[in-house]
Order: C-alpha cells, then structure tokens, then sequence
C-alpha cells in the first residue's frame, strides 16, 4: 500500500500550480504585516489552492477507487482491509462458480450477468454523485495546472 501513497504526476500538477498561483510578492506582503507561517498557509495559501487540492483528491480518489489489482497483489492474508472492488470481484467470482455448479444439477437457470451489473452500478454511483460538486474546482485546477508554452 505505501508504494501507491504519492503519486509524481500529482505532485507535478501541485508544483506547477502553486508556482503559478501563488506569487512570492503575496507571500512576502504577508510576512511585511506581521503573519504567521500557520496564518499565510490558512488565509492566503489554502484558500488559492482549492482548485487544485480538488483535482489532486479527484485524480487519488479515483486512481485508489478502481485499483482491486494492487490490492490482489498486495494483500493476501487479511480480507478485512480490501477495498470494495476487490469484494466485488471474489462476489462476482464465487457466485459464477454458485450458478455453473446449481446449472450442473438443475434446469434451473439464473443469470450471473445481473451481479455484475448491479456490482457496476454500485461502484459507480458514488463517483457520479460526489463529482457534481467538485466539478468547479477540478476544471479551475486541470487548467492551472496544464503547462502553458
């Protein structure tokens, strides 16, 4: 899981946005009347970078959202710490196995397809209904952040 911590396109976007966005003359103009370091990060730093702090947490959320192979390689012995697509994927494995073996025995037919879409839908709404709100910030950011020439 620490291999997976940072991430150096992330870090690069963050570079290149606080360089641009926050000059030194506003930092310097701070420290002129009288601010804390603490108080330049919360009042002048912070605030300048939501933008980017959203694109940032969007790109992670996203990245760790849909990573079940790192966990598959990473995690073995403890089930209690694997992300949801993980769960799912041994849900979906294990209940095709349930299906093909009650196929085997019955005439009985049940569609295995109906899992996995309800599996779909249900990593997915969460990401559709979170991204709404951070839509403003995650455009404001990818465009600071792009590499102007």
């Amino acid at each position: 899981i620490l291999p997976l911590a940072f991430s150096p396109y992330n870090l690069l976007i963050m570079k290149t946005s606080f360089q641009t966005s926050i000059s030194d003359s506003l930092i310097e103009s701070a420290v002129i009347d009288g601010a804390s370091q603490f108080r330049i990060l919360r009042s002048i730093v912070l605030p300048l970078s939501k933008p980017i702090l959203a694109t940032v947490t969007l790109f992670y959320a996203v990245g760790r959202w849909n990573a079940y192979q790192d966990a598959l390689f990473y995690i073995k012995q403890n089930i209690n710490i694997r992300p949801l697509q993980l769960k799912l994927y041994y849900l979906i494995a294990t209940s095709t196995e349930a299906v093909n073996a009650a196929m085997e025995g019955t005439a009985q037919y049940t569609n295995p397809e109906v899992l996995k879409a309800a599996c779909i839908i249900f990593t997915t709404v969460p990401i559709i209904c979170v991204y709404p709100f951070i839509q403003k910030y995650f455009v404001k950011g990818t465009m600071v952040g792009a590499v102007k020439g």
